[in-house]
């Protein structure tokens, strides 16, 4: 990492690009040994929400540097997702707007899918509904 290398947010897509991206933003200082913890902090945090990315967390970062929180290490923003949650910054954290998941699955099925009888039933399907439709869809599958 040179003095004129930058990190843009639609350019994180790993935790080396992350922890970049939070010593520029942040302001915390890089350290090898934190990169090793960022990675074990990153995947936890994307298994507990599975529905997130890293613009989630590049949001996070963000959140951190309006607010002015300055961690002493760059993993501990991912311990502040929690927090931009409750803020309002990252509303993809919230367990109940689950509707997301379930779009994104559906869309996945169809671009698969090649029955004419199912592409119609994920695609007409609506409410609790939809759901079902789509459990159904992936037992089969």
């Amino acid at each position: 990492m040179g003095f004129c290398d930058r990190t843009y947010p639609e350019n994180v897509i790993d935790n080396d690009t992350f922890m970049q991206y939070v010593c520029e933003t942040v302001g915390s200082p890089w350290a090898f040994k934190d990169l090793l913890v960022m990675r074990k902090k990153t995947k936890g945090f994307f298994s507990e929400y599975p529905q997130c990315d890293w613009a989630t967390l590049v949001r996070v970062a963000q959140w951190a540097r309006a607010k002015r929180r300055r961690p002493a290490h760059a993993f501990q923003v991912v311990d502040y997702a929690r927090y931009a949650w409750s803020d309002g910054a990252v509303p993809e954290m919230d367990p109940s707007n689950d509707d997301l998941a379930l779009e994104a699955e559906i869309h996945q099925a169809l671009e698969v899918e090649t029955d004419s009888c199912w592409r119609e039933r994920l695609i007409m399907s609506e409410g609790d509904g939809r759901r079902a439709v789509y459990q159904q869809w992936a037992a089969v599958h």
